[in-house]
């Protein structure tokens, strides 16, 4: 199969390209920082430079010429959720990165001709692996 992942390089992303490289399918990650993502990534996974808060468009070419023909898009990209205290500027922050990168991806599929398209994006964010816990308070031990 043929795989985009947005996030490649962070905790989850680099345990699917590892998974996915091994098992030999083709892994592409879009990436801001491609020096980063060489040092995090298996060998075999093939890298574009893409910087979301740098779209000038609503279906930025670099991204479509990215997305066309792969089977599989996987969206994990994000601010970080850790690290920081969550204040309303910081949850603002972690919102507006999740949105910005899904829409883009969004309208880049969108620009694709229907032939060209992945068959399947999945989108996730860093909070929702630990399902409606309601008011109780989580962590990565959760």
């Amino acid at each position: 199969m043929r795989f985009l992942i947005a996030g490649g390089s962070g905790l989850i992303g680099r345990r699917l390209c590892q998974a996915w490289v091994t098992e030999g399918h083709h892994v592409t990650v879009l990436t801001r920082n491609p020096d980063r993502a060489r040092r995090r990534l298996p060998v075999g996974v093939d890298l574009v430079v893409w910087d979301p808060g740098r779209t000038a468009s609503a279906a930025d070419p670099t991204l479509v010429d990215a997305l066309r023909g792969m089977e599989t898009v996987v969206n994990l990209a994000g601010a970080s959720i850790g690290g920081w205290p969550w204040t309303p500027r910081r949850k603002r922050a972690i919102l507006e990165s999740r949105l910005a990168v899904t829409n883009a991806i969004v309208d880049a599929i969108g620009a694709l001709p229907a032939g060209q398209r992945p068959n399947t994006l999945i989108n996730a964010s860093g909070i929702d692996v630990y399902g409606d816990r309601r008011d109780r308070e989580i962590d990565e031990e959760s």
